[in-house]
């Protein structure tokens, strides 16, 4: 063979595999993102679909509405600290989910507690459920009650 031809042919060859090799990878490309765009449109429509079926829980009937009020009003009524200045939502911020961004709270004296302001948002929900960190009080009233008489606490 005519070692000229031979390397014309060879040329050929390995441009036709660097096309090839060109229109494979060019192929996975197109294929993964179809897939991946499918998947997305799939994902995002199964969403929309999710969404479309949620409905808001109504809010629990209120079986005392006298202490709803009372509970509304010591809630946002520093008296109940020892300075006076310090009431429940200064640790459980409503524009927050009734809660605080810090790590832990300040308790009336400003001395760190142990713990972070427990998030207040759903906890007229939980009905019987153990309230606080540790679940140590039974009830949303007790936990109330244990909020004021702690001076880890608000005091």
């Amino acid at each position: 063979m005519n070692p000229a031809r031979v390397a014309a042919s060879e040329g050929i060859m390995a441009n036709f595999l660097k096309t090839i090799a060109a229109i494979v990878v060019g192929y996975g490309i197109a294929h993964n993102y179809l897939i991946a765009a499918t998947a997305q449109t799939s994902s995002s429509s199964h969403l929309d679909a999710m969404k479309s079926m949620y409905r808001r829980e109504p809010p629990p009937p209120i079986a005392n509405q006298a202490l709803v009020d009372l509970g509304r009003d010591l809630f946002f009524d520093p008296a109940l600290s020892a300075s006076g200045k310090t009431a429940c939502v200064t640790c459980h911020l409503p524009q927050l989910g009734w809660a605080v961004t810090d790590a832990k709270s300040r308790n009336d004296s400003g001395k760190l507690t142990s713990r972070r302001s427990q998030p207040l948002i759903g906890m007229g929900r939980i009905g019987t459920t153990p309230v606080g960190w540790d679940g140590r009080n039974p009830t949303l009233e007790a936990q109330a009650k244990s909020s004021i008489a702690r001076p880890a606490r608000c005091r």
